[in-house]
């Protein structure tokens, strides 16, 4: 007996999740102010040389955007995940990337865009909405 699958993918502009507002950075585009950034921490385990026997487990904070919010579903197993663009957060005063101005709010250099790759993508479980200007 043979089972077949539909696979299917919706596409989204926005999304209310984990008590986030996520939405497409080109959505609000004509705004003055926004509210597609997000921020996550990753982890990622790093390693001195190739044959190093002592792994390191960082954690790494991103600040970026959505370019897409995806809806997959394989008729069994349905799943929304967020492509996304990501700028490493650094906040050492001489190369920041990230800063906080004097009213809290974060200022993003993205001039220092990380190139996309797997782990472009999150789940919307692991942002958190923050505000660009």
């Amino acid at each position: 007996m043979s089972m077949s699958l539909m696979l299917e993918a919706k596409s989204y502009r926005s999304m209310y999740a984990f008590e986030n507002h996520i939405c497409v950075v080109n959505a609000k585009e004509h705004l003055t102010t926004n509210d597609n950034g997000i921020t996550a921490m990753f982890e990622q385990v790093c390693v001195s040389r190739p044959n190093d026997q002592r792994p390191i487990l960082a954690h790494l904070e991103c600040v970026g955007w959505v370019e897409e919010i995806l809806e997959l579903n394989n008729g069994v197993l349905n799943i929304v995940v967020l492509l996304c663009n990501w700028v490493k957060a650094n906040y050492s005063k001489s190369n920041a990337t990230v800063k906080r101005n004097e009213y809290g709010f974060i200022l993003v250099n993205f001039g220092s865009l990380i190139l996309i790759f797997d782990q472009s993508f999150a789940f919307p479980l692991n942002v958190e909405q923050v505000f660009f200007f």
